[in-house]
């Protein structure tokens, strides 16, 4: 059954895929981006000395959940040559930004021809792979290779749970070197796939997290105002920010409404509703509420809330939770958390509470954001989740510096 998967999927379903993104690329700008930089790649690695890390991310959040590792290695291994591969536009971009990678390239469709090219100039020592993203014929050629194939923060793919797949995509993991799931429960579930040793550690997006938190951005810190009591509304979307509307006639309670998409129309709407100033035109003597107008900030001003509440979940599900738990504050949101695990954990343990209705709000603004008391019970309890999540990122690196040649000694 493997074989006949292997044909199907390296002579029709990859064939197919190369053939819809040229179509794409006439019609989408990113994919365009993608088919541009893939035509123009000659896949000629510069020449280099020392041990070669290939690091692929398929997008922007799955290398942002790598690069703590890559920080670690290259405090510890300056020798090392790292290339990155990406699928996405933003995810390519967001590599090129981030100054970790020597050599970065799009990865190309995985075709066996493609696979083998691409091994083979990047002749690494180690792939490292976060999540699910293992591409089978990139891994049976790496494996031919003598590339060792690391999946860190793994969890368990869809395709391991289909009949006629599970044993095609089981024998893909098993070429791999070493497997580092996220959970008890998606190690248990990659072990009965594998039948293998599959380690535990926590995501490394938590040291992602931490690393950030002592680095927030100065003129942020600036708004910091301590005669109020703050509360930033994260990601925010309309039902959202229709809960508070009634916290405006709290004394001494001040709103920073952080909108998801913040549009123009976004804004308006927004300042029709409540009395607020733009951050943009904002300094250190700026009192009021305020809502912000960019993008990018949103880390930062966490750090100058007393709470939070985390928008999104009277939508799609609840936006990331673990940020703002990581400043140690009392957390809330809507209702919507059955896809969000660290959400179910935080509720579970009190530090974040879900509101459904204007009423659930303010209580929880005068039960756990002003009574002082608990909200810094509530607040110790959501930064002891993150803190005690952290550590990942050093082993992986040390386990990638085993991994790799010994760096030589100059005579």
């Amino acid at each position: 059954m493997t074989k006949i998967v292997d044909l199907i999927h390296s002579l029709i379903a990859m064939p197919v895929l190369a053939l819809a993104s040229r179509i794409a690329a006439i019609f989408n700008a990113k994919a365009g981006q993608r088919f541009t930089g893939l035509s123009g790649d000659d896949w000629k690695v510069p020449s280099h000395i020392g041990p070669t890390l290939w690091v692929h991310a398929a997008s922007m959040g799955e290398f942002e959940q790598l690069v703590p590792v890559l920080q670690r290695i290259r405090a510890s291994r300056p020798d090392v040559y790292i290339v990155g591969t990406a699928y996405s536009p933003s995810g390519f971009v967001h590599q090129r930004r981030s100054g970790l990678v020597d050599d970065l390239h799009y990865l190309p469709v995985d075709t066996r021809r493609n696979a083998r090219k691409t091994v083979r100039s990047i002749d690494a020592d180690v792939l490292l792979v976060g999540r699910y993203d293992l591409w089978r014929n990139h891994v049976l050629a790496c494996s031919a290779h003598g590339t060792s194939v690391m999946l860190v923060n793994a969890t368990m793919p869809s395709s391991g749970r289909k009949g006629f797949l599970r044993s095609w995509t089981a024998d893909t993991y098993r070429r791999c070197s070493s497997i580092t799931a996220v959970t008890e429960a998606d190690a248990a579930t990659l072990h009965m796939l594998t039948e293998r040793v599959v380690d535990v550690l926590p995501d490394t997006r938590y040291d992602r997290i931490t690393d950030r938190l002592h680095h927030p951005l100065a003129d942020i810190l600036a708004l910091r105002d301590e005669s109020v009591t703050t509360i930033v509304l994260g990601s925010s979307w309309e039902p959202d920010e229709d809960l508070f509307l009634p916290a405006l006639r709290l004394h001494g309670l001040r709103l920073v409404i952080v909108p998801h998409e913040p549009t123009e129309d976004a804004l308006q709407r927004i300042e029709r509703r409540f009395p607020c100033t733009r951050l943009s035109v904002a300094s250190a003597g700026t009192t009021g509420h305020l809502v912000v107008d960019s993008v990018g900030k949103l880390l930062s001003l966490y750090a100058i809330a007393d709470a939070a509440f985390v928008g999104g979940g009277f939508g799609a599900g609840v936006h990331s939770v673990a940020e703002p738990a990581g400043y140690g504050i009392p957390l809330a949101c809507g209702p919507r958390i059955d896809r969000a695990a660290d959400a179910i954990a935080l509720r579970d343990l009190g530090a974040l509470h879900v509101v459904t209705t204007v009423e659930e709000a303010m209580t929880w603004i005068t039960m756990h954001v002003v009574d002082i008391d608990r909200r810094k019970q509530d607040g110790e309890t959501a930064g002891r989740y993150i803190s005690s999540r952290t550590g990942s990122s050093g082993i992986i690196a040390d386990r990638i510096d085993a991994a790799l040649p010994k760096r030589t000694t100059e005579p």
